[in-house]
């Protein structure tokens, strides 16, 4: 019996599985594939439907709501774990579906946020009917569930205890800058979260640009008080920094620009880039890098570039690796603003330790940021928000730097106005010592002429009475050395008076070539005595000069004495008057010894005689002037380097005296010498206009 029971219990078993199995079997496959719901808690506040997303491709983009709830198309949806895969066909669109629940019993509206160009949302009802939300990139703010530019999220209201299926219908662009190709990921967050949120994100950011704001307008304040540019370039770095977290967080879009409008959204990224742009000009001017660290400032230079061509890949549309590209750049450029500020710091310029510092709380920032975009670090308040604080210190780092720049350049004009104080006052005491020098050498002249000339007239009058057998050479020698005295307190009287501005001048239209005719027919006996040929060659055409003849005078007295007494015995000697693009010039030219390299150096120096010496008083074939002789050759008492050929005296002053003649005329004043062939000196005076038309 017992046997028998447990026999006919195993087939009334069997029948029964085998009833059930057939069942199953005849359920339609639709319902055997009902999504599992995701259950929300009010109290988490954030959650998302991946784990059992479902999606359909609508490769005509014509299917409707009802169509995708009905087979065939209900049975296609598949699973899609790593969110939405946009893909490059323009005409296709998404739809994805899936349910939710809420643990609680109180009714309340969650926020969706799908970053898309157009989303719709379809919320069925078990009465049949449907609440239907929009949003997305491409929809007008007005139209949207949530009136922001950013998030772009909609308002969905979801049953208590209930699950609600949603179905989303998604058009998107592969390549827009909004998702670059990446999955769309739907989240959801309770509103009255998603609303604190919100608001406190908005007090957040408006302390941040209040902030921005406020340092930005100071430091252009000083750009146009102090005309600096690395001012400039701070203010730009500080508002682009505004404008990247204004146009990344859609205020730009709440303030009025049309969220349709051509980038609307693309703005952010080419805003980014001019952070780097503007931050390696500031760098380069406020460090100086070019002086400080050539090859890094070369390496700065590199990046800003390629941030432009970053900027120009962007614009072709390849969005995904363009920001890429930038965010490696971010992690270049971050160290290396650093190793500037360490390397220009030790160089010893000090607002760079701000600088430094500036650079380290951003890149502290720009890394955590980067690397939570990676993924590699997770979303948390701090990375979030790091990079805006780091901004923040940037900037306020930066503004002490400044201050500290502005604190060194005052320490530094005060220095050099100090500096000038003492050059200046050191001047006065050199003028005034000049001055007393002048007047001292100006009354020893004076005082010292007569007596000199009393002993040149006694010394005369002994030659002419005396016998024969007095020592006539002593006599002609004291009457050489007291001359000599003579000819220099002359020319100390005319270069004090030159100086002191006392000396006469009264300028009139005079014939120049008169002048020279007279000058050269005073010095024929003395040219005569030393056997030397001196000619004159005078223009058939007038040379009329504004001049002051006697001053004239002295000029030619002092070349054409010095050719006399420079040039060898039997030399030649040549005056000539020439016309020349609207100019009077008098040369003087002997085939005297010339100048060395060190008399031209200083050749119209006061009291400089020329260095070189001749082996006697033979004759000379003549070595004209040397390259040092020119150099020296106006310089007062710079005696050359030849000596005299007849024992005449020489002081240095006349060179001197010429010139400073020759600049009283508004004229000029050279010499051309080669040793070996001889010296021209050269002075030229401007014609007055009526003799300027006549041809010479």
């Amino acid at each position: 019996m017992d046997g028998q029971f447990s026999s006919r219990s195993f087939l009334r078993r069997a029948a029964v599985l085998l009833l059930g199995l057939c069942w199953l079997a005849a359920v339609p496959s639709s319902l055997s594939a009902q999504p599992i719901p995701i259950v929300l808690d009010d109290a988490a506040a954030t959650a998302t439907p991946l784990p059992h997303l479902n999606v359909l491709v609508d490769t005509t983009g014509r299917l409707t709501f009802d169509d995708v709830r009905q087979p065939p198309h209900a049975d296609r949806f598949a699973p899609a774990p790593d969110g939405i895969a946009v893909t490059d066909a323009p005409q296709r669109t998404h739809w994805a579906r899936f349910t939710v629940r809420r643990k609680t019993s109180e009714a309340a509206s969650w926020w969706l946020t799908v970053r898309a160009d157009s989303v719709t949302a379809f919320l069925p009802h078990p009465d049949g009917t449907t609440t239907v939300v929009r949003t997305g990139f491409k929809l007008a703010v007005e139209n949207r569930s949530i009136s922001r530019g950013w998030p772009i999220a909609m308002e969905v209201p979801l049953p208590p205890e209930r699950n609600q299926v949603i179905y989303l219908r998604l058009a998107h662009d592969a390549h827009s800058y909004r998702t670059s190709n990446r999955p769309v990921v739907p989240r959801l967050e309770a509103a009255k979260a998603a609303r604190d949120a919100l608001t406190r994100r908005d007090y957040f950011q408006g302390a941040f640009f209040g902030v921005m704001l406020a340092l930005g307008l100071y430091n252009l304040f000083l750009f146009f008080t102090i005309r600096s540019r690395p001012y400039l370039h701070y203010v730009l770095v500080t508002l682009f920094w505004a404008l990247y977290w204004m146009t990344g967080l859609g205020y730009h879009i709440d303030f009025g620009w049309p969220a349709s409008a051509p980038g609307a959204y693309e703005v952010n990224f080419f805003v980014m880039l001019g952070i780097p742009i503007f931050h390696v000009l500031f760098t380069q001017h406020f460090l100086n890098t070019r002086r400080f660290v050539p090859r890094l400032h070369h390496l700065l230079t590199a990046i800003l570039v390629a941030c432009i061509g970053v900027g120009l890949l962007a614009l072709g549309g390849t969005w995904l690796l363009a920001e890429r590209l930038a965010a490696s750049l971010a992690l270049v450029f971050a160290p290396t603003v650093i190793v500037v500020g360490v390397l220009v710091y030790r160089n010893g310029y000090t607002p760079a330790r701000y600088y430094l510092l500036a650079c380290a709380a951003l890149s502290v920032g720009v890394v955590l940021y980067t690397l939570r975009w990676f993924g590699v670090l997770p979303e948390t308040t701090l990375t979030l928000h790091s990079l805006q604080i780091g901004v923040v210190l940037e900037a306020v780092l930066f503004s002490l730097a400044l201050a500290d720049r502005i604190r060194l350049l005052e320490r530094e004009r005060n220095q050099a106005l100090e500096q000038k104080s003492r050059a200046e006052a050191m001047t006065r005491a050199l003028r005034e010592t000049d001055e007393l020098k002048t007047q001292l050498l100006g009354l020893a002249a004076h005082d010292l002429r007569s007596p000199l000339t009393n002993i040149i007239g006694y010394t005369d009058l002994l030659q002419e009475t005396v016998p024969d057998t007095m020592p006539q050479e002593s006599l002609r020698a004291i009457r050489r050395a007291a001359h000599r005295m003579s000819t220099l307190l002359t020319d100390l009287l005319n270069t004090t008076a030159i100086e002191s501005g006392a000396i006469a001048f009264s300028p009139a239209p005079v014939d120049l070539a008169n002048v020279v005719e007279g000058t050269v027919e005073a010095y024929q006996p003395r040219a005569e005595a030393k056997s030397q040929d001196l000619t004159l060659d005078l223009p058939a055409a007038t040379t009329l000069v504004h001049a002051d003849a006697e001053r004239l005078r002295e000029a030619l007295d002092n070349l054409i004495s010095n050719a006399i007494k420079f040039t060898q015995h039997d030399g030649d000697i040549r005056v000539a008057v020439l016309r020349h693009n609207g100019h009077a010039r008098v040369l003087v030219q002997d085939n005297g010894p010339g100048l060395s390299p060190e008399d031209q150096e200083h050749l119209f120096t006061r009291f400089r005689r020329l260095s070189a010496r001749p082996t006697g008083n033979e004759p000379s074939t003549g070595l004209g002037l040397s390259p040092e002789d020119q150099e020296h050759l106006f310089t007062r008492f710079r005696r050359l380097s030849a000596r005299p050929t007849g024992n005449e005296p020489s002081t240095g002053l006349g060179l001197a005296i010429t010139k400073h003649i020759v600049d009283l005329h508004d004229g000029r004043i050279w010499a051309d010498s080669t040793p070996g062939e001889g010296t021209t000196f050269v002075i030229e005076l401007a014609l007055l206009r009526a003799a300027v038309g006549q041809t010479a």
